[in-house]
Protein backbone atom coordinates (compact mmCIF):
# COMPACT_ATOMS: atom_id res chain seq x y z
CA UNK A 1 0.00 0.00 0.00
CA UNK A 2 1.26 3.21 -0.35
CA UNK A 3 0.09 6.28 1.48
CA UNK A 4 0.58 9.79 -0.64
CA UNK A 5 1.73 12.78 0.88
CA UNK A 6 0.51 15.98 -0.30
CA UNK A 7 1.78 19.55 -0.85
CA UNK A 8 0.68 22.47 -1.32
CA UNK A 9 2.57 25.13 -4.22
CA UNK A 10 4.76 26.77 -1.99
CA UNK A 11 6.08 23.18 -0.90
CA UNK A 12 5.90 21.74 -4.37
CA UNK A 13 8.24 24.78 -4.86
CA UNK A 14 10.94 23.79 -1.85
CA UNK A 15 11.32 20.33 -3.34
CA UNK A 16 14.87 19.59 -4.07
CA UNK A 17 15.63 20.19 -8.07
CA UNK A 18 15.45 16.52 -8.98
CA UNK A 19 12.15 17.49 -9.25
CA UNK A 20 10.67 14.22 -7.22
CA UNK A 21 7.21 14.24 -6.15
CA UNK A 22 7.30 14.10 -2.42
CA UNK A 23 5.77 10.26 -2.69
CA UNK A 24 9.07 9.48 -4.10
CA UNK A 25 10.24 10.26 -0.41
CA UNK A 26 7.56 8.39 1.14
CA UNK A 27 7.41 5.07 2.82
CA UNK A 28 6.23 1.99 0.66
CA UNK A 29 5.37 -1.30 1.96
CA UNK A 30 4.90 -3.88 -0.90
CA UNK A 31 2.66 -6.71 0.27
CA UNK A 32 4.50 -9.72 -1.87
CA UNK A 33 3.85 -13.34 -1.11
CA UNK A 34 5.83 -14.93 1.37
CA UNK A 35 8.03 -12.03 1.44
CA UNK A 36 7.31 -8.47 3.13
CA UNK A 37 9.75 -5.52 1.59
CA UNK A 38 9.57 -2.52 3.42
CA UNK A 39 11.74 0.29 0.70
CA UNK A 40 12.60 3.76 2.51
CA UNK A 41 14.35 6.25 1.36
CA UNK A 42 14.07 9.27 -1.49
CA UNK A 43 14.40 6.54 -4.39
CA UNK A 44 11.44 4.23 -5.42
CA UNK A 45 12.19 1.02 -6.00
CA UNK A 46 14.96 0.02 -8.93
CA UNK A 47 13.05 -1.18 -12.24
CA UNK A 48 9.73 0.09 -11.22
CA UNK A 49 9.72 1.84 -14.55
CA UNK A 50 8.78 -1.27 -15.88
CA UNK A 51 5.57 -0.62 -14.41
CA UNK A 52 5.37 2.70 -14.41
CA UNK A 53 5.89 3.26 -17.93
CA UNK A 54 2.50 2.30 -18.97
CA UNK A 55 1.07 4.65 -17.11
CA UNK A 56 3.60 7.98 -18.17
CA UNK A 57 3.10 6.89 -22.03
CA UNK A 58 -0.42 8.03 -21.85
CA UNK A 59 0.32 11.06 -19.13
CA UNK A 60 3.11 11.72 -20.64
CA UNK A 61 0.24 13.24 -23.68
CA UNK A 62 -1.13 15.74 -21.72
CA UNK A 63 -0.66 18.31 -19.23
CA UNK A 64 -1.38 17.97 -14.96
CA UNK A 65 -3.68 20.81 -13.89
CA UNK A 66 -1.87 23.57 -16.97
CA UNK A 67 1.35 22.87 -15.42
CA UNK A 68 4.55 21.40 -17.36
CA UNK A 69 4.12 18.64 -19.71
CA UNK A 70 3.96 15.04 -17.91
CA UNK A 71 6.91 14.15 -20.54
CA UNK A 72 9.15 15.92 -18.20
CA UNK A 73 7.81 14.42 -15.23
CA UNK A 74 8.25 10.57 -17.29
CA UNK A 75 11.55 11.81 -17.57
CA UNK A 76 12.95 12.48 -14.44
CA UNK A 77 10.61 9.59 -13.13
CA UNK A 78 12.25 7.29 -15.85
CA UNK A 79 15.86 8.48 -14.77
CA UNK A 80 15.41 7.85 -11.02
CA UNK A 81 13.65 4.73 -11.38
CA UNK A 82 15.22 2.74 -14.25
CA UNK A 83 17.81 0.72 -12.61
CA UNK A 84 18.69 3.40 -10.27
CA UNK A 85 18.94 1.80 -7.03
CA UNK A 86 19.02 -1.72 -6.42
CA UNK A 87 18.05 -3.62 -3.10
CA UNK A 88 19.77 -4.78 -0.50
CA UNK A 89 18.26 -8.84 1.24
CA UNK A 90 18.64 -10.56 3.91
CA UNK A 91 20.64 -13.86 4.43
CA UNK A 92 19.12 -16.92 3.68
CA UNK A 93 16.51 -18.14 6.42
CA UNK A 94 15.69 -14.51 7.52
CA UNK A 95 12.85 -12.29 6.88
CA UNK A 96 13.44 -10.23 4.04
CA UNK A 97 14.10 -6.37 4.49
CA UNK A 98 15.03 -4.44 1.32
CA UNK A 99 15.97 -0.56 1.63
CA UNK A 100 17.61 2.39 -0.73
CA UNK A 101 20.42 3.08 1.31
CA UNK A 102 20.52 6.59 -1.12
CA UNK A 103 22.29 4.40 -3.66
CA UNK A 104 22.51 0.45 -5.14
CA UNK A 105 23.61 -2.11 -3.04
CA UNK A 106 25.73 -3.47 -6.18
CA UNK A 107 24.94 -6.87 -6.40
CA UNK A 108 22.27 -8.01 -4.26
CA UNK A 109 19.32 -6.09 -5.85
CA UNK A 110 19.06 -8.31 -8.89
CA UNK A 111 18.12 -11.17 -6.73
CA UNK A 112 15.29 -9.74 -5.70
CA UNK A 113 13.75 -9.52 -8.58
CA UNK A 114 11.83 -12.28 -8.85
CA UNK A 115 10.48 -11.65 -5.88
CA UNK A 116 8.96 -8.05 -6.93
CA UNK A 117 7.71 -9.63 -10.37
CA UNK A 118 5.20 -11.52 -8.39
CA UNK A 119 3.86 -8.30 -6.85
CA UNK A 120 2.93 -6.84 -10.33
CA UNK A 121 -0.35 -5.85 -9.28
CA UNK A 122 1.43 -3.85 -6.06
CA UNK A 123 3.94 -2.36 -7.92
CA UNK A 124 1.27 -0.78 -10.50
CA UNK A 125 -0.43 0.79 -7.20
CA UNK A 126 2.96 2.09 -6.43
CA UNK A 127 3.76 3.65 -9.80
CA UNK A 128 -0.05 4.87 -10.05
CA UNK A 129 -0.04 6.65 -6.65
CA UNK A 130 3.57 8.00 -7.94
CA UNK A 131 1.82 9.33 -10.73
CA UNK A 132 -1.02 11.60 -8.64
CA UNK A 133 1.46 12.79 -5.78
CA UNK A 134 3.62 13.62 -8.74
CA UNK A 135 0.52 15.95 -10.45
CA UNK A 136 0.24 17.82 -7.55
CA UNK A 137 3.53 19.32 -7.76
CA UNK A 138 3.93 19.34 -11.62
CA UNK A 139 4.17 23.19 -10.81
CA UNK A 140 7.38 22.51 -8.96
CA UNK A 141 8.99 20.69 -12.27
CA UNK A 142 9.69 23.81 -14.28
CA UNK A 143 13.42 24.03 -12.14
CA UNK A 144 13.67 20.43 -12.14
CA UNK A 145 16.80 20.69 -14.59
CA UNK A 146 18.39 23.86 -12.80
CA UNK A 147 21.56 24.73 -12.97
CA UNK A 148 23.59 23.33 -10.40
CA UNK A 149 22.60 19.62 -10.92
CA UNK A 150 24.50 16.75 -12.06
CA UNK A 151 23.52 13.07 -13.16
CA UNK A 152 26.08 10.44 -12.55
CA UNK A 153 26.26 7.59 -14.34
CA UNK A 154 28.86 5.28 -11.74
CA UNK A 155 30.35 2.05 -12.79
CA UNK A 156 32.53 0.99 -9.53
CA UNK A 157 31.90 0.25 -6.50
CA UNK A 158 28.52 1.70 -5.18
CA UNK A 159 30.77 3.04 -1.41
CA UNK A 160 33.02 4.13 -3.99
CA UNK A 161 30.24 5.64 -5.90
CA UNK A 162 28.50 7.38 -2.72
CA UNK A 163 31.83 8.87 -1.61
CA UNK A 164 32.76 10.56 -4.61
CA UNK A 165 29.33 11.85 -4.98
CA UNK A 166 28.55 13.10 -1.40
CA UNK A 167 32.06 14.81 -1.47
CA UNK A 168 31.65 16.89 -4.34
CA UNK A 169 28.27 17.63 -3.39
CA UNK A 170 29.65 19.49 -0.07
CA UNK A 171 33.20 20.64 -1.70
CA UNK A 172 31.22 22.43 -4.85
CA UNK A 173 27.46 22.79 -3.78
CA UNK A 174 26.40 20.98 -6.61
CA UNK A 175 23.49 18.34 -6.57
CA UNK A 176 24.68 15.29 -7.86
CA UNK A 177 21.79 12.01 -8.43
CA UNK A 178 24.03 8.96 -8.73
CA UNK A 179 23.13 6.07 -10.54
CA UNK A 180 24.76 3.20 -10.06
CA UNK A 181 25.29 0.61 -13.14
CA UNK A 182 27.35 -1.81 -14.08
CA UNK A 183 29.27 -0.86 -17.21
CA UNK A 184 27.40 -3.06 -20.01
CA UNK A 185 24.09 -1.62 -18.37
CA UNK A 186 25.34 2.11 -18.64
CA UNK A 187 26.53 1.52 -22.43
CA UNK A 188 23.22 0.00 -23.05
CA UNK A 189 21.37 3.18 -21.50
CA UNK A 190 23.46 5.76 -23.11
CA UNK A 191 23.15 4.14 -26.25
CA UNK A 192 19.13 3.77 -25.84
CA UNK A 193 18.67 7.17 -24.50
CA UNK A 194 20.82 9.00 -27.55
CA UNK A 195 17.86 11.02 -28.52
CA UNK A 196 16.99 12.25 -25.25
CA UNK A 197 20.07 12.28 -22.77
CA UNK A 198 19.15 11.81 -19.13
CA UNK A 199 23.08 11.74 -18.05
CA UNK A 200 25.37 14.42 -18.33
CA UNK A 201 28.86 12.46 -16.91
CA UNK A 202 29.72 8.56 -17.16
CA UNK A 203 32.28 7.79 -14.32
CA UNK A 204 34.02 4.36 -13.62
CA UNK A 205 33.46 1.02 -15.03
CA UNK A 206 36.12 -0.84 -17.47
CA UNK A 207 37.38 0.91 -20.39
CA UNK A 208 35.82 -1.33 -23.18
CA UNK A 209 32.20 -0.05 -23.06
CA UNK A 210 33.39 3.85 -22.69
CA UNK A 211 35.53 3.37 -25.85
CA UNK A 212 32.48 1.44 -27.58
CA UNK A 213 30.39 4.34 -27.01
CA UNK A 214 32.91 7.01 -28.10
CA UNK A 215 32.64 4.62 -31.12
CA UNK A 216 28.66 5.06 -31.12
CA UNK A 217 29.22 8.95 -30.95
CA UNK A 218 27.37 8.92 -27.40
CA UNK A 219 30.30 10.97 -26.15
CA UNK A 220 32.00 14.15 -26.39
CA UNK A 221 35.31 15.03 -26.85
CA UNK A 222 37.16 16.68 -24.51
CA UNK A 223 40.74 17.24 -23.24
CA UNK A 224 41.50 18.35 -19.77
CA UNK A 225 44.46 20.47 -19.25
CA UNK A 226 45.30 17.99 -16.26
CA UNK A 227 45.41 15.38 -19.02
CA UNK A 228 49.45 15.64 -19.58
CA UNK A 229 49.80 14.92 -15.86
CA UNK A 230 48.11 11.46 -16.26
CA UNK A 231 49.82 8.20 -16.63
CA UNK A 232 50.75 7.04 -20.10
CA UNK A 233 48.05 4.54 -20.03
CA UNK A 234 45.28 7.10 -18.88
CA UNK A 235 46.12 9.24 -21.68
CA UNK A 236 46.79 6.28 -24.06
CA UNK A 237 42.75 5.64 -23.19
CA UNK A 238 41.73 9.12 -24.54
CA UNK A 239 43.75 8.76 -27.46
CA UNK A 240 42.05 5.56 -28.72
CA UNK A 241 38.65 7.07 -28.20
CA UNK A 242 39.86 10.53 -29.92
CA UNK A 243 39.18 12.26 -26.87
CA UNK A 244 35.82 10.89 -25.60
CA UNK A 245 37.42 9.31 -22.79
CA UNK A 246 40.13 9.71 -20.61
CA UNK A 247 41.81 6.41 -17.83
CA UNK A 248 41.10 7.16 -14.39
CA UNK A 249 42.29 3.84 -12.95
CA UNK A 250 43.61 0.64 -13.68
CA UNK A 251 43.16 -2.92 -12.26
CA UNK A 252 44.01 -6.25 -12.94
CA UNK A 253 41.90 -9.28 -13.41
CA UNK A 254 42.24 -12.49 -11.99
CA UNK A 255 40.13 -14.68 -9.72
CA UNK A 256 40.22 -16.13 -5.92
CA UNK A 257 38.93 -19.06 -4.20
CA UNK A 258 37.22 -19.42 -0.54
CA UNK A 259 40.06 -20.47 1.45
CA UNK A 260 38.47 -22.50 4.22
CA UNK A 261 36.04 -24.28 1.91
CA UNK A 262 38.89 -25.62 -0.26
CA UNK A 263 40.87 -27.05 2.59
CA UNK A 264 37.75 -28.90 4.10
CA UNK A 265 37.30 -30.37 0.39
CA UNK A 266 40.88 -31.21 0.24
CA UNK A 267 41.14 -29.78 -3.02
CA UNK A 268 44.17 -28.00 -4.76
CA UNK A 269 43.57 -24.65 -5.19
CA UNK A 270 43.83 -23.04 -8.67
CA UNK A 271 46.53 -21.33 -10.06
CA UNK A 272 46.37 -20.92 -14.01
CA UNK A 273 42.82 -20.31 -16.32
CA UNK A 274 43.24 -24.06 -16.97
CA UNK A 275 42.80 -25.39 -13.57
CA UNK A 276 39.09 -23.67 -13.92
CA UNK A 277 37.89 -26.67 -16.33
CA UNK A 278 39.00 -29.59 -14.65
CA UNK A 279 36.04 -32.04 -13.38
CA UNK A 280 36.41 -31.19 -9.72
CA UNK A 281 35.67 -27.53 -10.07
CA UNK A 282 31.98 -28.67 -11.94
CA UNK A 283 29.18 -26.06 -10.30
CA UNK A 284 31.51 -23.82 -8.36
CA UNK A 285 32.52 -21.32 -10.43
CA UNK A 286 30.81 -17.98 -10.57
CA UNK A 287 31.20 -15.43 -13.82
CA UNK A 288 29.17 -12.58 -14.47
CA UNK A 289 27.83 -11.99 -17.20
CA UNK A 290 29.21 -10.00 -20.24
CA UNK A 291 26.41 -8.74 -21.51
CA UNK A 292 25.97 -6.98 -18.45
CA UNK A 293 29.29 -6.42 -17.13
CA UNK A 294 32.47 -5.03 -18.07
CA UNK A 295 33.89 -7.12 -16.30
CA UNK A 296 32.85 -10.08 -17.76
CA UNK A 297 33.52 -8.69 -20.96
CA UNK A 298 37.55 -8.16 -20.01
CA UNK A 299 37.30 -12.30 -19.21
CA UNK A 300 36.26 -12.84 -22.91
CA UNK A 301 38.55 -10.63 -24.01
CA UNK A 302 41.17 -11.58 -22.16
CA UNK A 303 40.83 -15.45 -23.09
CA UNK A 304 40.33 -14.88 -26.77
CA UNK A 305 44.09 -12.58 -26.98
CA UNK A 306 45.35 -15.46 -24.73
CA UNK A 307 44.45 -18.31 -26.69
CA UNK A 308 43.42 -17.30 -29.86
CA UNK A 309 39.70 -17.04 -30.80
CA UNK A 310 38.42 -20.67 -31.29
CA UNK A 311 40.55 -22.22 -28.85
CA UNK A 312 38.57 -19.53 -26.76
CA UNK A 313 35.37 -20.72 -27.35
CA UNK A 314 36.17 -24.35 -26.73
CA UNK A 315 37.47 -22.90 -23.81
CA UNK A 316 34.50 -21.10 -22.44
CA UNK A 317 32.53 -23.78 -23.18
CA UNK A 318 34.31 -26.15 -20.87
CA UNK A 319 34.56 -23.70 -18.36
CA UNK A 320 30.52 -23.41 -18.48
CA UNK A 321 30.01 -26.58 -17.22
CA UNK A 322 31.88 -25.34 -14.30
CA UNK A 323 29.62 -22.36 -13.87
CA UNK A 324 26.77 -22.08 -11.47
CA UNK A 325 25.88 -18.86 -12.03
CA UNK A 326 26.35 -15.45 -14.39
CA UNK A 327 25.41 -12.42 -12.05
CA UNK A 328 24.74 -9.27 -13.69
CA UNK A 329 27.79 -7.33 -11.55
CA UNK A 330 31.48 -8.21 -11.70
CA UNK A 331 32.05 -7.83 -8.72
CA UNK A 332 29.60 -10.14 -7.91
CA UNK A 333 31.96 -13.38 -7.76
CA UNK A 334 34.26 -11.97 -5.19
CA UNK A 335 31.14 -11.20 -2.55
CA UNK A 336 29.90 -14.98 -3.26
CA UNK A 337 33.35 -16.15 -2.34
CA UNK A 338 33.43 -14.75 0.95
CA UNK A 339 30.22 -15.16 1.68
CA UNK A 340 30.48 -19.08 0.80
CA UNK A 341 28.20 -19.10 -2.00
CA UNK A 342 30.61 -20.01 -4.51
CA UNK A 343 33.75 -21.70 -4.45
CA UNK A 344 35.30 -19.44 -7.04
CA UNK A 345 35.00 -16.09 -8.51
CA UNK A 346 36.73 -14.49 -11.74
CA UNK A 347 36.86 -10.92 -10.75
CA UNK A 348 39.16 -8.06 -10.68
CA UNK A 349 41.49 -8.51 -8.28
CA UNK A 350 41.28 -5.65 -6.32
CA UNK A 351 37.47 -6.50 -5.66
CA UNK A 352 39.03 -9.93 -4.12
CA UNK A 353 41.44 -8.25 -1.95
CA UNK A 354 38.72 -5.65 -0.50
CA UNK A 355 36.60 -8.90 0.61
CA UNK A 356 39.84 -10.06 2.22
CA UNK A 357 39.79 -7.31 3.88
CA UNK A 358 36.69 -7.31 5.43
CA UNK A 359 37.99 -11.09 7.24
CA UNK A 360 36.38 -12.94 4.50
CA UNK A 361 38.60 -15.98 3.48
CA UNK A 362 39.45 -14.96 0.52
CA UNK A 363 42.57 -15.32 -1.63
CA UNK A 364 43.44 -13.90 -5.03
CA UNK A 365 44.75 -15.15 -7.65
CA UNK A 366 47.32 -14.02 -10.75
CA UNK A 367 46.44 -16.07 -13.41
CA UNK A 368 50.39 -18.35 -14.38
CA UNK A 369 49.34 -17.87 -18.33
CA UNK A 370 48.66 -14.29 -17.56
CA UNK A 371 46.01 -11.51 -17.55
CA UNK A 372 44.07 -9.09 -18.74
CA UNK A 373 43.33 -5.59 -17.07
CA UNK A 374 41.31 -2.52 -17.08
CA UNK A 375 41.84 0.94 -17.72
CA UNK A 376 38.62 2.27 -16.04
CA UNK A 377 37.35 5.38 -17.62
CA UNK A 378 35.40 8.60 -17.21
CA UNK A 379 33.29 9.94 -20.14
CA UNK A 380 30.83 13.26 -21.09
CA UNK A 381 28.03 12.51 -22.01
CA UNK A 382 26.89 13.77 -25.54
CA UNK A 383 23.90 16.20 -25.41
CA UNK A 384 24.22 16.28 -21.58
CA UNK A 385 21.37 18.48 -19.82
CA UNK A 386 24.26 19.98 -17.68
CA UNK A 387 27.78 20.24 -19.78
CA UNK A 388 29.24 22.39 -17.81
CA UNK A 389 28.55 20.75 -14.73
CA UNK A 390 29.82 17.54 -16.08
CA UNK A 391 33.14 19.57 -17.13
CA UNK A 392 34.01 20.98 -13.57
CA UNK A 393 33.07 17.15 -12.20
CA UNK A 394 35.89 15.20 -14.93
CA UNK A 395 38.36 18.16 -13.59
CA UNK A 396 37.87 17.51 -10.09
CA UNK A 397 37.34 13.89 -10.65
CA UNK A 398 40.96 13.76 -12.53
CA UNK A 399 42.74 15.56 -8.73
CA UNK A 400 44.84 13.42 -5.96
CA UNK A 401 41.96 14.72 -3.46
CA UNK A 402 39.20 13.09 -5.39
CA UNK A 403 41.07 10.25 -6.87
CA UNK A 404 42.11 9.33 -2.76
CA UNK A 405 38.49 8.54 -1.96
CA UNK A 406 38.80 5.21 -4.24
CA UNK A 407 40.76 3.42 -0.89
CA UNK A 408 39.26 5.16 1.74
CA UNK A 409 35.57 3.45 -0.04
CA UNK A 410 37.60 0.11 0.15
CA UNK A 411 38.58 0.23 -3.78
CA UNK A 412 42.24 -0.54 -4.60
CA UNK A 413 42.81 -0.10 -8.21
CA UNK A 414 45.83 1.96 -9.17
CA UNK A 415 44.53 5.91 -9.59
CA UNK A 416 45.73 7.81 -12.84
CA UNK A 417 47.11 10.49 -11.14
CA UNK A 418 50.92 9.77 -10.63
CA UNK A 419 50.66 11.91 -7.48
CA UNK A 420 47.95 9.76 -5.80
CA UNK A 421 49.16 7.70 -3.47
CA UNK A 422 48.81 4.11 -4.43
CA UNK A 423 46.80 2.08 -1.54
CA UNK A 424 49.03 -0.44 0.25
CA UNK A 425 46.60 -3.03 -0.71
CA UNK A 426 46.36 -2.84 -4.31
CA UNK A 427 47.47 -5.75 -6.38
CA UNK A 428 51.79 -5.25 -7.53
CA UNK A 429 51.05 -4.77 -10.83
CA UNK A 430 55.53 -5.34 -11.17
CA UNK A 431 54.50 -9.39 -10.05
CA UNK A 432 51.56 -9.37 -12.18
CA UNK A 433 52.04 -10.89 -15.90
CA UNK A 434 50.22 -8.53 -18.06
CA UNK A 435 49.39 -9.31 -21.17
CA UNK A 436 49.37 -6.78 -23.90
CA UNK A 437 45.64 -6.16 -23.93
CA UNK A 438 44.23 -4.63 -27.29
CA UNK A 439 41.74 -1.79 -26.05
CA UNK A 440 41.48 -0.66 -29.95
CA UNK A 441 40.16 -4.14 -31.16
CA UNK A 442 38.42 -5.06 -27.81
CA UNK A 443 36.91 -1.71 -27.10
CA UNK A 444 35.21 -1.62 -30.77
CA UNK A 445 31.56 -2.13 -31.17
CA UNK A 446 31.83 -4.15 -33.93
CA UNK A 447 33.92 -7.16 -32.16
CA UNK A 448 32.06 -6.46 -29.17
CA UNK A 449 28.84 -7.87 -30.65
CA UNK A 450 30.08 -9.78 -32.64
CA UNK A 451 31.54 -11.56 -29.61
CA UNK A 452 28.78 -11.50 -27.42
CA UNK A 453 25.88 -13.11 -29.77
CA UNK A 454 28.30 -16.04 -30.23
CA UNK A 455 29.25 -16.18 -26.21
CA UNK A 456 25.53 -16.19 -25.64
CA UNK A 457 24.86 -19.18 -28.71
CA UNK A 458 27.33 -21.50 -27.72
CA UNK A 459 28.31 -20.60 -24.49
CA UNK A 460 25.43 -19.53 -22.20
CA UNK A 461 23.24 -21.16 -24.11
CA UNK A 462 24.22 -24.77 -23.94
CA UNK A 463 23.49 -27.17 -21.90
CA UNK A 464 25.85 -28.14 -18.87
Amino acid sequence: MLDMPTATPAEAQRLPDDGLAAASRADVTLDIPDRNAVVKGRRIVARTERRVEPVLDRAGRASAFGGPPCTELRNIIDRKAEAAHKLRIGGPGTEKEARVHGGADRNRGDNAMSGFAAAAGHTRRVAFGLLLGSTVLAGGLSGARAAGTLVMYCGVDEAWCRSMATTYEKETGVKVDMIRMSAGETYARIRAEKDNPHGDIWWGGTGDPHLQAADDGLTEAYVSPKRAQLRDWAQKQATIAHDRTVGIYMGALGFGYNKDELARRKLTAPACWSDLIKPEFKGEIQMADPNASGTAWTVLATIIQLMGEENAFTYLKALHANVNEYPKTGAAPALSIGQGETLIGIAFQHDIINVARSGKPAQVVSPCEGTGYEIGSMSLIKGAPHPEEAKKFYEWALTPAAQKLAAAAGSFQIPSNPETPVPPESPDLSKVKLIAYDFATYGSKATRNRILARWAEQVKNAPR
